[in-house]
């Protein structure tokens, strides 16, 4: 099994599953994992002030009969148990059920650390008990977190951001992956690319590495991306700072700004990571700083 952290959200997976699709992160988010072969998993969630043990039971009907009606099947999905579970200290409550042939389970619950609801769809495989790996998969899920940051484990990368923070871009490429988040007035951003070894021998220094690769992107960040025109070819390591002062005094803070390039030689990756926060978020910021590098 692999760690996965990402959209606010932390679950363990088998080896052979990736994260082929994402969207959201802000009201509502959305992933699902392929094996080689088929689909085997999608997990939903989103923001619910809503309350009541029956919401979680009339959010699976309400989805089986919603995968029927676009399936365009000729008769109703066959439900062959009904149950209750436990996900990260919650009650859940799940359908396994059968449509064509194929065989799903459907749970749902109401996690209220987040004020979230959450769904999962699994793809049970020919010949597939839900005990095999269904309820292993229930058991690592982390629907909410302790503390004030969010652990995020993704494509061989790893970091923290501090809740209250929200996914507002990204970019997710082979070998490349572009994400910043936002709140209120503060910034956070991090990029990082795979083969970090070629990349430094083909561009030499870091410093020609980013600006090639990397500050095209940064220049479109405000307040990094006046760092972004500071980095020099020849640079070795790149590391800056700026305080930029606010554009009406009196009505609107400075912002601390931060730069850097770094080089993980175990994950052979390089991050460049930044912020732009007022004077209140920087010790935040600089925990995500710190908390940036490579996994397996």
């Amino acid at each position: 099994m692999k760690s996965i952290g990402w959209l606010e959200t932390s679950l363990q997976v088998p080896d052979d599953w990736d994260l082929i699709a994402e969207s959201g992160g802000i009201n509502e988010a959305y992933m699902r994992f392929d094996s080689v072969d088929r689909i085997r998993m999608e997990l939903k969630w989103e923001r619910t002030k809503k309350r009541g043990e029956a919401m979680p039971l009339l959010a699976v009907d309400g989805y089986i009969k919603e995968v029927t009606k676009s399936a365009k099947a000729k008769k109703s999905a066959n439900v062959v148990e009904k149950g209750n579970a436990k996900v990260a200290g919650h009650k859940a409550y799940y359908n396994m059920w059968e449509l064509k042939d194929e065989w799903f389970i459907t749970t749902c619950w109401l996690c209220p650390d987040e004020g979230k609801m959450f769904l999962v769809q699994y793809f049970l495989a020919p010949g597939e008990n839900k005990s095999d790996r269904f309820e292993e998969i229930l058991r690592g899920v982390e629907c909410h977190m302790e503390g004030d940051f969010y652990n995020y484990r993704l494509f061989g990368a790893r970091f923290q951001t501090p809740k209250g923070y929200q996914l507002s871009a990204r970019k997710i490429l082979v070998g490349r992956v572009r994400t910043s988040f936002v709140h209120v007035d503060s910034m956070l951003y991090l990029s990082w690319v795979g083969m970090a070894k070629e990349q430094l021998k083909k561009h030499e220094t870091i410093g020609r590495f980013f600006k090639s690769v990397e500050a095209p992107d940064v220049r479109s960040m405000g307040g990094i991306g006046s760092l972004a025109n500071k980095v020099k070819e020849e640079d070795e390591e790149v590391d800056l700072h700026s305080i930029t002062k606010p554009m009406v005094p009196f009505l609107s803070k400075p912002k601390h700004c931060r730069l850097k390039v770094s080089f993980d030689e175990n994950s052979n990756k390089l991050f460049t990571s930044g912020y732009a926060c007022v004077p209140d978020e920087v010790e935040r910021a600089e925990t995500f700083m710190a908390s940036v590098g490579g996994c397996e």
